[in-house]
C-alpha cells in the first residue's frame, strides 16, 4: 500500500540468486473501458543496489488513518471493476448485480457469496467466465455496508444488512 498511488497493485515479486527484486505490478486502472490494460500499467520491475540515484525517487506515502467507508466507497474498491460502478457487470465474464433475483432475494445468499466468493460459472441460465474470489477478509460492518449499497442501488429494492446477519453467516 505505501507505493499503490504510483505502482498500482503488486502481483508477484521474485528475488534472483545475485539479490535483484523483480515485481509486476497491474489493476491500477483495472478494466477501464474500452479497452485494457492501458500504456505503462502491468509492469515488471527490477530493484537492485546501485550508486546512483535517481532525479526523482519514489517515496511512501504515510498510511492514511483508518475511516470507515460507505458502502458505495467500498463496492467501488472492491466490486466496481468486475461488477462496473453502475452494477450492470461485464457479460460474458462478471454478472450484473442490477435487478437481480440473488440480490433482491434473501440476505443470506448475497452475504454467504460475497464471504465465500463464487465459481458458480452459470447464474439463471447465463454462463459467466469469471469467478467471484472470497471478500471474508473483510469487517462484518464492511461486507454489511457493501451488500447493503448492493441491495438498495441498482434498480434493486431490498432491506439492509446489519453486520450481525454477516457475522452468523460466517
Amino acid at each position: 500500500m505505501l507505493f499503490s498511488k504510483y505502482l498500482g497493485r503488486l502481483r508477484s515479486v521474485l528475488v534472483v540468486p545475485n539479490g535483484d527484486v523483480y515485481f509486476s505490478t497491474s489493476n491500477r486502472d483495472w478494466n477501464p473501458q474500452p479497452g485494457f490494460p492501458r500504456l505503462k500499467d502491468d509492469i515488471i520491475y527490477r530493484l537492485h543496489p546501485t550508486n546512483i540515484l535517481s532525479k526523482d525517487p519514489i517515496l511512501p506515502t504515510k498510511p492514511e488513518a483508518k475511516i470507515a467507508k460507505s458502502g458505495k466507497e467500498l463496492y467501488k474498491a472492491y466490486c466496481g471493476s468486475c461488477h462496473k460502478e453502475n452494477g450492470e457487470g461485464l457479460a460474458p465474464s462478471f454478472p450484473p448485480l442490477s435487478r437481480s433475483a440473488m440480490v433482491n432475494g434473501s440476505e443470506q445468499i448475497l452475504i454467504k457469496t460475497i464471504l465465500n466468493g463464487l465459481s458458480k460459472k452459470e447464474i439463471n441460465g447465463t454462463k459467466y467466465e469469471g469467478a467471484m474470489p472470497s471478500f471474508s477478509f473483510l469487517k462484518n460492518e464492511e461486507i454489511a455496508s457493501i451488500a447493503t449499497y448492493i441491495r438498495t442501488h441498482f434498480s434493486n429494492q431490498a432491506a439492509s444488512v446489519n453486520a450481525n446477519s454477516v457475522q452468523s453467516n460466517r
